[in-house]
């Protein structure tokens, strides 16, 4: 609950436009939009040989997250979220920086009829990352009375986070009485997304937003949503933009061929 008000503030859109600009003087900038200070883990830089003043050049106008982690990704650094602080840290730091959180599954397991067996299995199936019993190193997974106790990365976690929320969703959809086809048309479902590594995830979302459906975004007044998490894209649509994401990816891949109505 303490991570809240700080996942709120991330999601705040801003414009900004770095030129050469101190790694230190960016931070500071976007701990203002936050409304407080970033920790930097000068020792992880220290070690990864970026100097404070490193310089940052960056324009952009989107979530606060989105920004924070574009110009991250650029240093081979990232962010991580615990007791209400963002602290600027190396992914290899990060990667290795397992959080425990605690879902509460008792809905998913009474009323929409999962068992714990298959949400377990489905959380380390759907979501990226190792697992102890399955790799033999990495997260953890534990259900006690209904709730679920993941020991996982912060990518993981906020993975996990949106295939509950997504599994909720379908059910909740499914049980509209009268269901119109235009309603079926305008319901929004929750997919993954993977780049072949996190230097694509913010062109491949550039992308999508410029060239699919641009006016169904919610940067442009839409409902649609997308996420980076690491090299995952994490996209909240209605099934009709999906299809129309498979369609240009399969034609993103395939170069030298041309677009088909």
């Amino acid at each position: 609950p303490e991570n809240e008000e700080v996942r709120r503030k991330l999601n705040r859109k801003i414009a900004v436009d770095f030129r050469d600009t101190p790694l230190t003087e960016a931070l500071n900038s976007l701990g203002e939009q936050l409304e407080f200070p970033l920790l930097v883990q000068q020792i992880a830089l220290d070690d990864a040989g970026i100097p404070s003043d490193e310089p940052v050049t960056l324009k952009a106008d989107a979530a606060l997250h989105s920004v924070l982690s574009q110009m991250l990704r650029e240093l081979n650094l990232t962010y991580v979220l615990t007791y209400g602080w963002l602290e600027i840290t190396t992914v290899d730091i990060a990667n290795g920086w397992l959080t425990t959180a605690i879902f509460d599954i008792r809905d998913l397991n009474t009323n929409n009829g999962f068992s714990t067996d298959e949400l377990v299995s489905m959380i380390q199936s759907e979501t990226n990352g190792q697992w102890e019993n399955v790799d033999g190193a990495g997260g953890l997974l534990q259900v006690q009375s209904g709730l679920l106790f993941v020991t996982q990365t912060q990518q993981v976690l906020a993975e996990v986070q949106v295939l509950l929320t997504n599994l909720r969703a379908k059910h909740a959809s499914r049980k509209l009485p009268d269901a119109t086809e235009q309603t079926e048309r305008n319901r929004l479902e929750t997919r993954f997304y993977k780049a072949r590594n996190e230097n694509e995830v913010a062109a491949l979302r550039e992308a999508l937003t410029t060239f699919v459906f641009p006016e169904s975004w919610g940067t442009d007044g839409g409902r649609g949503f997308v996420q980076d998490v690491g090299p995952t894209l994490i996209v909240r649509q209605t099934p009709q933009v999906h299809a129309a994401i498979k369609k240009f990816l399969l034609e993103l891949n395939s170069p030298g061929e041309p677009s088909r109505p």
